[in-house]
């Protein structure tokens, strides 16, 4: 069983309507539930994530501020530790490291596809670099084709703790859905 196999049950256990891919907490609980269950080390890691459209990166890389972009130019993101507008909502993004690789099954809450800003479908699994905790500098992931790719998501470690152990999607909600993934991967066996 891959790593790519069960990041992939786990996205098509929570591809649910009322759930739209959009639960970071839920989606790395039941991520690590079900590595778990197949040998693999897991914990779950607080970062900060910028998801950016092709101009918009283009106008990051530049230093040019957003209030300078032009309409097509289109970026979301959360800084761990810092609040957002949503004072409901979770002050960071949740992942999952296994075995030296970062794990996102959540990808779909950055999509705005009417602003250019494609993410895929798809989970995020890439190795984690020496010294990305200590340097801090940003995993990028291109969402495309070579250099066809379209939006891009940065996912960087978080600078300070956020608590996320005692919301209902880490301490409940999640068993049902591990477990359908975890019964799909085994029926895959």
């Amino acid at each position: 069983m891959t790593l790519e196999e069960i990041a992939g049950a786990v996205h098509a256990a929570l591809d649910k309507p009322d759930l739209a891919l959009t639960r970071c907490i839920l989606a790395t609980r039941v991520l690590i539930e079900a590595a778990s269950a197949f040998g693999f080390a897991a914990r779950p890691e607080v970062v900060s994530v910028l998801a950016a459209n092709r101009p918009a990166y283009d106008l990051i890389r530049q230093g040019v501020l957003p209030a300078d972009w032009p309409p097509q130019a289109w970026s979301v993101g959360v800084v761990a530790g810092v609040p957002g507008r949503d004072r409901n909502g979770f002050d960071g993004h949740l992942v999952a490291v296994v075995d030296g690789f970062l794990v996102d099954c959540a990808t779909g809450q950055f999509a705005r596809p009417e602003r250019g800003l494609d993410v895929a479908d798809a989970p995020v699994v890439m190795p984690i670099p020496d010294g990305w905790y200590e340097h801090r500098a940003p995993l990028t992931v291109t969402c495309g084709y070579g250099e066809d790719w379209v939006s891009v998501l940065e996912y960087e470690k978080g600078r300070v703790p956020v608590e996320f152990r005692h919301a209902p999607d880490w301490k409940h909600r999640y068993r049902s859905y591990a477990g359908e993934a975890i019964r799909s991967l085994r029926r895959a066996l």
